[in-house]
Formats: structure tokens, C-alpha cells, sequence
């Protein structure tokens, strides 16, 4: 590219200079320009130095680095160099130690046009790699399906679009990667994980998914994600908006899979024929007429139905569990009178209720999980016959 062969001339001739407080990077540092993709040669020579650099970001994508050093002199190395990647604001996005051998960074992702820094400095003061040159190469490659960093809470959340997909990974086990998706169809969300490139020696205990509606309570949880999965249907109405969290099931290094890559994809699909969320109550229990799908999402959802007979007659209510088999439904029936149930069953396989009504009767249905046994996630369905 002509913008990099002319940052390659400025690299070489401009050198800025700025002061960052100490409680950002350890001491009062000096901080060199670079420009992506312009390998520079650099060396520590003394125990507190810490080389800062900063590069703007010139692609809409995704960054890594390289960090090698001449092989002749591994035996000088000790215990090598730590290397940190801040964000605009200084928030550290990624660090790796003990840097030892050739090192290729793990993908991370800043938007086209905002500052990254970098810190290079000894992994300890004692056993250093004193006066050893290293060379620093920082990546930048385009791409249309990465997060932004940093995306680590609500109000930072990466849009995903219904149809579309991000790439994404932990890049420690603190760091959480947060979503949101509009659903602009009454209707129900896809979500799927993939795991990009999986190892389970890499994956290790997995992620924990968890999906919040807009007004940020939780909606569902799924942990020790270790393979690729579809979560379940989400139900809910147009103008809602959902937030995903990715997360390190333990967040411990030992335990997190940090660094590795997957795959999010979302879809809103257009339907008539689900619950619509929230309908927790009986003021917002969905109308039902024929054939109704629903879920239960988190341990305390419930779900509320309600119909109007339109003659005098008998009705059935039919509830089919699907695949649930080990996990127990239960459903009260209300007519008329919210304060009194009527019939009441704890079930796992399908459910009939006949009701004899007269015409203008109105009744509610309420579905819930039993407690600790509740059946998070099952594609159910409820017909009025």
C-alpha cells in the first residue's frame, strides 16, 4: 500500500516524544511513533527502562504483532521480555511475559484510526535481557467480522447485525467481549458459537454465554461452553434489544481459554407462532389461538398464555415438552378469577387439559419450571383445540 511505504519513510525520520503518568504504565515513559507493518529494532538497557510505541490503526480489521530477536543470542535472553497492548485510553487490551523465543501475538482488534500502544520492557529486573536487540513488527489486516476493543461492557457493546457474524476471542481471563443485537421483527433470535480453530488443549474449561434483554437483566446462561453450540430460541418483541456476554468460565489462566478465537452469529427471524417475551405476567400474556412455541430461558421465567371462549363448549389445552424428558414442567390453569387456579399439574412428557367453558370465559395459562429442575432452554409448545 503507498500510505504504508510513505509511513515507512516517516517511521524512519519521525520520532515523537510524550509523557504518560506513572499510574498508566509504571513510570513516566518516553513514547516512540511506528507505523504498522515497519519492523523497528529496539534493545532494554537498564532494569526500570520500559519502550513505549505508538501506531495508529490505518485498516477497518484486526492487529497481531511479531517479536523475534537474533537466535545467537538466546543464551543472553534470561528471562526475557513482557510485552503490553493498551488501547486509546490507555486500558490494557493484552500482555504476554516471559517472551523467550520467537513470539507471534494473538489477534486483537482496535477500530481504523484510533491509537494503540505498546510497551516493551524486562520480565524481571534480576535475569534481564540486557542490551539484547529485539525487533517489533505490528500487524495490521484487513477484515469486516472482528470486534472492536474495547467492548468489555454494556455501554461499549459491539452491534451485531441480524444475519451477520463477529470474530472474537478473550485476550486474558478477566476480559469480556459484550454484543448487542436489535431485534427489529416480532419474532425469535438465533444465536450460534463456533469455535474457530478448536484444541481442546487451547479451549480448556470454555466460556460462559449469558444474554440480557435491554434493560440488562438476565434472560439466559449457559457456562463451560467447550464446543460449538446454537443457543435457544429468543422470543421477543420488535424494539427490543438484547446484550451477549462472552466470558472465561473460571477466570483463572490456567482454566480460560485466552487468545482463542470464535465465532458469533446472530439472525432474527420473523414469527407469529412464539411466545413473546416478556410475557411473565397476566397483563402481558401472549394471545392464544392455535399452535404456540415458547422456552423457558433463565430458572425463574414464566410464561403466561390467555384466551377468550368463543362458545359454550369444551377446550383442550395441549402442552408438548418436545425433547424434554428428565426436567418438570408445571402449568396452572386460571378462569376468570387471577387469584384462584383451577387445575394445577408438574409434569415431563406432554400434558392435556379439558375445560368445559361457557362463551366469554377467560382463561390464563401459566407455565413454569420446577425449582432446581427446571427445563432452561426446551422448545415446548402450547395448542388451544
Amino acid at each position: 500500500m503507498s500510505k504504508k511505504l510513505l509511513g515507512c519513510l516517516l517511521g524512519v525520520l519521525l520520532t515523537g516524544f510524550m509523557i504518560i503518568p506513572a499510574s498508566e504504565v509504571k513510570a513516566e515513559t518516553a513514547v516512540e511513533d511506528i507505523v504498522p507493518d515497519v519492523n523497528i529494532v529496539r534493545n532494554i538497557s537498564s532494569k526500570d527502562q520500559i519502550n513505549m510505541y505508538r501506531v495508529v490503526v490505518d485498516e477497518s480489521g484486526y492487529q497481531n504483532f511479531t517479536f523475534n530477536f537474533d537466535a545467537a543470542n538466546k543464551d543472553k535472553v534470561n528471562n526475557g521480555w513482557t510485552v503490553k497492548v493498551y488501547g486509546e485510553n490507555k486500558e490494557e487490551i493484552y500482555k504476554v511475559t516471559d517472551i523467550r523465543t520467537q513470539f507471534n501475538s494473538a489477534n486483537f482488534a482496535v477500530k481504523k484510526d484510533k491509537t494503540v500502544y505498546i510497551s516493551v520492557e524486562a520480565s524481571n529486573s534480576l535475569f534481564m535481557p540486557l542490551g539484547v536487540d529485539y525487533s517489533l513488527n505490528f500487524h495490521t489486516i484487513a477484515s469486516d467480522e472482528y470486534e472492536s476493543e474495547g467492548n468489555s461492557a454494556f455501554n461499549t457493546a459491539n452491534e451485531i447485525k441480524s444475519g451477520g457474524a463477529v470474530v472474537g476471542s478473550l485476550l486474558s481471563k478477566d476480559d469480556n467481549d459484550y454484543y448487542r443485537l436489535k431485534i427489529n421483527e416480532n419474532g425469535y433470535a438465533k444465536l450460534a458459537f463456533e469455535i474457530v480453530n478448536f484444541d481442546p488443549a487451547t479451549v480448556k474449561d470454555g466460556w460462559t454465554i449469558e444474554v440480557y434483554n435491554k434493560t440488562k437483566e438476565l434472560v439466559y446462561r449457559t457456562t463451560a461452553v467447550k464446543k460449538d453450540i446454537k443457543l435457544p430460541e429468543l422470543p421477543f418483541k420488535k424494539g427490543q434489544e438484547l446484550f451477549i456476554r462472552i466470558g472465561s468460565y473460571f477466570t483463572i489462566s490456567a482454566y480460560s481459554p485466552e487468545t482463542v478465537e470464535y465465532k458469533l452469529s446472530a439472525e432474527v427471524k420473523k414469527s407469529g407462532g412464539w411466545e413473546k417475551e416478556f410475557n411473565d405476567s397476566f397483563s402481558t400474556a401472549t394471545a392464544l389461538s392455535g399452535k404456540k412455541y415458547a422456552n423457558l430461558l433463565w430458572d425463574k421465567d414464566v410464561d403466561y398464555f390467555k384466551f377468550k371462549a368463543a362458545k359454550t363448549k369444551k377446550y383442550k389445552i395441549v402442552i408438548d415438552t418436545g425433547d424434554n424428558v428428565d426436567r418438570s414442567y408445571q402449568a396452572s390453569i386460571y378462569i376468570n378469577d387471577k387469584s384462584s387456579i383451577k387445575k394445577e399439574e408438574t409434569f415431563t412428557s406432554n400434558k392435556t387439559f379439558t375445560l368445559s367453558l361457557k362463551k366469554g370465559q377467560t382463561v390464563w395459562v401459566k407455565v413454569s419450571g420446577m425449582i432446581f429442575n427446571v427445563p432452561i432452554g426446551n422448545k415446548y409448545s402450547i395448542t388451544l383445540k
